[in-house]
């Protein structure tokens, strides 16, 4: 089956079920949709889209926040075969046809709130055909999803935000590839029709979409949606979806760690069967202790799916946190990333996949699909090691990513846009490592001026209209040329120069 075969046989087998819980920054605008409702909704954007050219294999863009229309047009999009992909509405205008251009897309469809940048976008891009996404499902009829499609058609294409310079990488998914890994992850976690999972990270990513709405579908459960994560909110919001089960980041969990326990914490947290946090368990005791239930880590990534926690992975002392096991149907090693050759129990390796468990290539950027996959292991770019009981444990990455709350920015996309300063000799990004976020972007500059200086405000000013707000530099250091260390080759030993940057503090 494809995933889309699941929503439209949910439509009509329990057409009443609930398949969306919309929990507004409003209570009065909150908002359930059925199965069979969003169906008709999305039998009807299914059409608008075939009407306007789109079809098997061709790239739609999403440029919305959260909200019951971007999932509608997700499923509107598996009917016709094309393939969906979500854009940041963080992005700046060149962003987002960088973007578009890499997607190759002639479909953006936008909601009320991105209509500027949408049609700025139009204008600039004029093959592009820019619609505006309300869901008009009064009247509509079903439409049941192409006949000849396959498992094996592209279902998703969603960025990684990891990308090395400045092409983007928007990795491909296919509904084989979805189905089978989500599949189980739901015998693992034991969900059923009964369960509410409540999601508040952008459906843009790949951990609310390819996890937590196909979860949500595959086993016919409903999905508790908030437009945007609110430490203010969340718990009223909650309090209102009801969930059973929360999937979301640790950087969440840790936030709301943070804030003062209340009455209707302790009231939602008792009708939760289980909080996935992905990259929490290193604080796993505290958060366990705050809400008395089984807090679930695990570890995967746009191009893979991967592993989850179980009890006896946690508690086990040492300084690397563990992630689990691999989930069923998933094939992961850690090899030596020189020589590729396996490494032992306990030996710190890189971690691989098997490729086609997870994503299918890079949408534009063949180039990074051939340094990523090679002899038909994907190569994750993430340091780790496993002991005697098949247990992974993180240690490290390789590439040059920094890890902000449930963002993964380029360091070397930042480092490029600060060079453009006029007064800036050399950009140098690494990661401050942050209780809540995990880690934020330090920028240390080299001036061309010896007695220059730059200040906070000043850097994030110039990066206005250049990076996406939450790129933007939190730290910001002017260095001396003589204190950056080196290679033989002249690259910066950026280890060594954080280690300094933060002895000298």
């Amino acid at each position: 089956m494809l995933l889309i075969d699941y929503f439209e046989q949910s439509a009509r087998k329990r057409p009443n079920h609930p398949f969306v819980h919309y929990v507004d920054d409003d209570p009065a605008q909150d908002l359930v949709l059925s199965y069979e409702a969003a169906d008709l909704e999305a039998s009807a954007c299914a059409t608008q889209l075939r009407d306007l050219g789109a079809g098997r294999g061709t790239v739609v863009g999403l440029l919305m926040e959260n909200s019951p229309q971007w999932l509608v047009w997700y499923f509107a999009c598996q009917k016709i075969g094309a393939i969906c992909a979500g854009l940041n509405p963080q992005l700046t205008h060149g962003e987002l046809e960088q973007s578009l251009r890499c997607l190759g897309t002639r479909h953006l469809v936008y909601s009320a709130d991105c209509a500027a940048l949408a049609q700025e976008a139009g204008r600039h891009l004029p093959e592009l055909q820019v619609l505006f996404g309300f869901a008009k499902g009064a009247g509509a009829i079903h439409r049941g999803r192409d006949a000849e499609l396959s498992d094996a058609d592209g279902l998703s294409a969603i960025f990684t935000s990891g990308t090395t310079g400045a092409a983007p990488k928007a990795a491909l998914q296919t509904s084989a590839a979805v189905v089978a890994a989500i599949g189980n992850y739901i015998k693992h976690l034991r969900l059923d029709t009964q369960d509410r999972i409540m999601l508040v990270t952008p459906l843009s990513h790949s951990a609310a979409l390819n996890w937590g709405v196909s979860l949500a579908v595959m086993s016919g459960a409903t999905l508790v949606l908030a437009r945007k994560f609110s430490a203010s909110r969340f718990w009223e919001q909650a309090d209102r979806g009801r969930p059973s089960v929360l999937w979301t980041m640790g950087t969440i969990l840790f936030i709301l760690l943070a804030q003062p326990p209340s009455a209707v914490e302790a009231r939602v947290s008792q009708q939760l069967q289980f909080i996935f946090g992905a990259g929490s368990a290193t604080r796993w005791r505290q958060l366990t202790e705050r809400w008395q239930r089984p807090v679930i880590d695990g570890y995967g990534m746009t191009e893979t799916f991967g592993t989850l926690t179980e009890p006896d992975c946690h508690g086990l002392g040492g300084s690397h946190a563990c992630i689990g096991r691999p989930v069923a149907g998933v094939d992961m090693r850690i090899v030596d990333p020189h020589s590729g050759v396996e490494c032992a129990p306990r030996e710190i390796g890189e971690i691989v996949t098997r490729f086609g468990q997870g994503f299918a290539g890079y949408l534009g950027n063949p180039a990074a699909f051939t340094e990523a996959v090679r002899e038909g292991w994907f190569h994750t770019g993430d340091l780790a090691y496993k002991d005697e009981e098949g247990r992974y444990f993180f240690v490290d990455r390789l590439k040059a990513i920094i890890r902000r709350g449930g963002e993964n920015i380029s360091s070397i996309e930042v480092e490029e846009c600060l060079a453009r300063h006029p007064d800036v000799l050399e950009a140098i990004v690494l990661p401050q490592p942050d209780d809540v976020l995990g880690e934020t972007v330090l920028a240390a500059l080299v001036p061309r001026d010896p007695r220059r200086t730059f200040t906070m405000e000043e850097v994030r000013t110039f990066c206005e209209g250049r990076l996406a707000r939450f790129k933007w530099p939190e730290h910001v250091r002017t260095i001396a040329p003589s204190v950056v260390p080196r290679t033989g080759a002249g690259k910066v030993r950026k280890s060594l120069l954080a280690r300094t940057l933060s002895d000298a503090r």
